[in-house]
Parts: C-alpha cells; structure tokens; sequence
C-alpha cells in the first residue's frame, strides 16, 4: 500500500497488515505512541454495576433473598410478585452502586491488553502507558491499595486459562516496567506483584517486534532526569547523552522514537507524559469522550487516519491562497471566536465533565430553513437514513402550512391542528433540551451527525454543532 492520498472511506476498508505497511512507510518502523488507557472505573460501573443490579432485582433472586422475605410475605401469586418488581425497577433510578475493587480488579485492565495487540498491529512499534504518575500521589494514601489491586489484572498474562500470553508471544511483544515500580509495590507491601512483574518481563526479554513500556512515575519528571543523570555519571564516568538515559531509564537495548501521537481520554490533559522521549514537544493529542474500553478498531483508525494525513497538511501561512478561501477561512474563524477546544461542562447525572462540542463549520453544510424561520437545518454526511429524515422535515413544514390553511377556513378545527403541529414540532426537535440538541446515527465506519438548531428572538445560544463529516 503506497497511495499518500488515501479517501478516508477506502482506509476504514483496508486490513490491519495494510494499514500496517502504510503507517511505517510514512511514519517509520520505530513510531511511539502514549496509551493513556483511563476511565476503567466508570465502564465498571456500567457494565458490571448495572448488571449485577438486574440480577439482584430479579423475581428469581428477590424471591430467595431470604433477608428480605418479610417484604414478601403478602405476594399470593405472581402478578404481585410482577407488580413490586416493577415498583423496585422504578426505584432503581436512586440506587446507589458502589464499585467492587475485588472483582473490578480482575479484568479491568484486560481491556488495555487486548487494544494494545491491535494497535500494534496497525504498525505502531513501541505503546507506553503512564500507569502511575506522580499527580496520583495527590489522592492519598488511600488510593494506592486499590490501584494496586488494579495491576492485578496484569498478572493473567502468565494465567495458562487466558489467551493473553499467546497473544503477545505471536506478536513478538516485550513488555518492559519502567521507572519506579519497585519502590510503589514496595510502598503497598506487595512482593508477590513485584515478582509477577519481574516473570512477565523476563518470559517476553526476547520477543523483539513490539515493546510495551508499563510506567510508574512517583517523583517529578525533572527530579527523575536529575537523579538518572548523576546515577549514570557515577556509574559510567561520563555525561550520558540523551540515548543513555533513555535506554537506562526505559530499561531498552534499541531505538525509541519520541512520541508521535498521545490518546488520552476525558479532560485535555497529558498526565504521566512520558520523560526524554516527548521533550520536543510535537505528538499529536486526542482524547476519546467515552472511557477507552469503549474503543474500538474503527475508532483507533479515526485518530490514525487523521495523525497520518490531517495533522501534516500544508499551513495557511505558508502558501497562496484564492479570495474565495481566505473567506471562508474568515467566515470560519469569525464564527467560531468565542469556541475553544478543551472547555467542557459536568453532567450533573453522575458529576463526569464532558466536552462542549461547539465547532461551527463554514459553507460546505446543507443549511436549510423552514417557513417560520424558527429552526435551521445542518446535515452533514449524506447517509440516506440522514436524508430520509430531512426529507420527513420538508414534509412536516408543508404539513404545518396546509393546517394553517385549513385554520383560517375553520376556526373549530383550529385548536387540534396546532396540537396536529406542535406534534410535528416535537418530532422535528425529537427531544431537544431548551435550545440546543445533536443527534449521533452511527455506522460502521465513522458517525455522522445531525444537528438540529433552534433560533430564539434573543439570538442562538451557543449550541453542540460539532460536524465529523461534511459535504
């Protein structure tokens, strides 16, 4: 595969050996990325909290929770037995679940594991995942036995009962703990880990395709180059070059690229960024919005497609341009002044922050406006579920017409048109809250977005317009 130009579409379509070939061909063979894997917490919740809370209010499981029999005592027959199950169904909404480190520590990780063999298979040679860092110090020290139990679930690598060491053995995979994970699983008492730990890195020492560099990062990153420096002068006699102090801190014998492209996940941050290897400066950075064990392959094409042919494009600055683009461009900047990337907003529903998408795209939209001028239409990604849909718009808005007509000949049918519209307004807006709504249909490759936009006389608030694709 050596088309540059590659159309976005035809990318999703390639297989994992081709995109391969295509990444190292224009990135190189020895490219880093940071897998900030993060979020682990919450997908427990959904998953597993939600889960068990179906099954705990089961009939089955309610009927013989023997604790709560005396609630019980009055169901003569099935329909009751329904009836309350339902009543607690309603209920659930105000149940509180809290979070079981012994069980969520058995697979929480298992999903890095299993995303990491898959990026790597798109030809990315080295992954670092910055598990610890020193901000966690910050949480106390309350914090530390659970994230210990946490890296539990790295030591099913060497569990015969699971597919995990096959997998990384097929890969050629080394996996290499850096920085300070002695002194962090010393600090929980947990020797036993420790020595796990030591067994992974000793049975993968000789696999040399892929490398995944595990991180622990207690003091500050200057602190650490500090204490490294003197260390390798004391030990070697001379200033040690950068390579040095990469290959003693990383623990590798080979090459590592500085970082091309960082993932991270919720807040614009790049916590536990790691040292000497991302000193310039120049990764790209994404964040997926939903917790990254929602990832899929697809999704991880997107931010490849996108650091391999988006982010290398020529600058504005640096070359001519026709008056027709420039004003777009001003249209596009104009538009978007007061938008900045990185502000977000918490959903009070669970107190998570969340992204405001908020990026208004110039020309190059569908816009279209129905006879009242109250809402604007943008369509983007012409799927034919999308333009049904605006078709069923156009529809509506004639309908609303027909039955203003129809009012002004009869005032007695009046009252149920407008019910007649105001059912049509509904399910144009299709439960939008206040102002603002955007509505996410998503396929197999990539999502496309409708945005609905309602104006009011004061003017339009700033609403999510945040286009993937346009036309």
């Amino acid at each position: 595969m050596t088309n540059k130009n590659i159309l976005e579409e035809n990318f999703f379509t390639l297989s994992n050996n081709e995109i391969s070939k295509l990444y190292t061909s224009l990135k190189g063979e020895n490219s880093t990325m940071v897998f900030a894997y993060d979020g682990t917490r919450r997908s427990y919740l959904i998953t597993q909290g939600l889960k068990n809370l179906k099954v705990n209010n089961s009939p089955l499981a309610t009927s013989a929770n023997t604790s709560n029999s005396a609630n019980y005592n009055n169901l003569n027959n099935l329909n009751n037995l329904n009836n309350n199950n339902n009543n607690n169904n309603n209920n659930n909404n105000n149940t509180e679940i809290k979070i079981d480190y012994n069980e969520y520590s058995k697979t929480a990780i298992h999903n890095f594991l299993y995303l990491s063999i898959m990026m790597f298979q798109h030809g990315i040679k080295n992954i670092v995942y910055p598990m610890w860092f020193c901000t966690l110090e910050k949480r106390g020290p309350e914090y530390l036995p659970k994230f210990i139990q946490y890296l539990w679930g790295l030591s099913k690598l060497l569990d015969p009962n699971y597919d995990f060491f096959k997998l990384f053995q097929e890969n050629g995979v080394r996996i290499i703990f850096y920085g300070e994970y002695k002194k962090l699983l010393e600090r929980g008492n947990d020797y036993e880990l420790l020595s796990k730990f030591e067994e992974i890195m000793d049975k993968t020492k000789n696999n040399s395709n892929k490398i995944l560099l595990l991180g622990t990062n207690i003091e500050e990153p200057s602190q650490t180059i500090i204490n490294n420096t003197l260390s390798f002068y004391k030990k070697f006699g001379r200033e040690p070059t950068k390579n040095d102090l990469i290959q003693h801190y990383y623990g590798v014998n080979t090459q590592v690229d500085d970082v091309s492209f960082y993932l991270g996940f919720d807040r614009f941050s790049t916590d536990g960024r790691p040292i000497l290897i991302s000193d310039k400066g120049a990764e790209d950075l994404y964040y997926t919005v939903s917790p990254h064990s929602f990832l899929s392959t697809n999704g991880f094409r997107k931010v490849l497609y996108d650091h391999i042919y988006q982010r290398t494009i020529t600058n504005a600055k640096e070359y001519e341009l026709k008056v027709n683009d420039i004003e777009m461009m001003k249209q596009f900047y104009e538009n978007n002044s007061n938008n900045i990337m990185g502000i977000g907003n918490v959903n009070p529903n669970g107190n998570y922050w969340h992204p405001s998408p908020q990026v208004e795209l110039p020309q190059k939209s569908i816009e279209k406006s129905n006879v009242d001028n109250q809402k604007t239409i943008i369509l983007t990604s012409p799927t034919n579920e999308l333009f049904k849909l605006f078709k069923q718009l156009d529809i509506n808005s004639n309908n609303n017409n027909n039955n203003n007509n129809n009012n002004n000949n009869n005032n007695n049918n009046n009252n149920n048109n407008n019910n007649n519209n105001n059912n049509n307004n509904n399910n144009i807006i299709m439960g939008c809250k206040q102002h603002n709504s955007f509505i996410n249909e998503e396929n197999q490759q990539y999502c496309q977005t409708l945005t609905i936009k309602q104006n009011i006389s004061m003017g339009s608030p700033s609403s999510p317009r945040y286009l993937d694709k346009f036309i």
